[in-house]
């Protein structure tokens, strides 16, 4: 997992290059561009990023550090489960719609076919990361007799699938505008029922 970026530069850093990158794609940004738009020089970004390749996994690890703290939190507040795993669906699928992140995937899975590496910095630094500290808290709610979990990395897995259902699809190929958080909470609520009907502890 990556460390977080915190110095103030490294963070103007990352925000010029989410820009160039959905404006460029992946292949056409540069560390040039990235540098101009930052109003730094490119030893600069070079002194915080090596590569095109670790600004974007910087960019991803922030997203699923939003993820993952969202879920300690929930974790140290003891919240009842439901109302717990409510929590954490709900920040999920925000991040999932957010449209900036949105144009994000979309380049993404553009490059991924003529970059290969760049689906498994992808992979490692977002989606495994959220699952990986899901499943740490489905085990916790496990041990704890919340719930019946002997797999919680594929419970975990399970659980996002269906909180994002077809959504994260709809803003994909922008079938019209963003979900309400009406819409939201009814969605997440509904994959919670199924998630505990499934997973939760049973009288006797």
């Amino acid at each position: 997992m990556l460390e977080p970026v915190s110095s103030q530069k490294a963070q103007e850093i990352l925000r010029a290059d989410r820009k160039v990158f959905i404006a460029k794609g992946f292949e056409a940004a540069s560390m040039d561009a990235v540098a101009r738009t930052a109003g730094v020089s490119k030893a600069t970004v070079y002194a915080h990023f090596k590569s095109k390749s670790e600004l974007f996994a910087a960019i991803v690890a922030q997203v699923a550090g939003r993820l993952t703290g969202e879920i300690r939190a929930v974790m140290e507040a003891r919240l009842p489960l439901r109302e717990a795993l409510m929590r954490i669906g709900v920040e999920f699928l925000d991040v999932l719609i957010d449209s900036e992140r949105v144009r994000i995937f979309r380049m993404m899975v553009a490059e991924a076919d003529r970059f290969p590496d760049l689906g498994r910095v992808f992979y490692r630094a977002g989606p495994l990361v959220m699952q990986d500290c899901l499943a740490d808290f489905l085990a916790e709610a496990a041990a704890e007799g919340k719930l019946v979990v002997e797999d919680p990395g594929l419970a975990a897995r399970q659980l996002l699938s269906l909180i994002k259902s077809d959504m994260h699809l709809r803003c994909l190929f922008d079938t019209g505008t963003r979900p309400s958080l009406a819409e939201c909470q009814k969605q997440v609520a509904a994959a919670v029922e199924v998630f505990l009907k499934a997973y939760g502890t049973r009288p006797g």
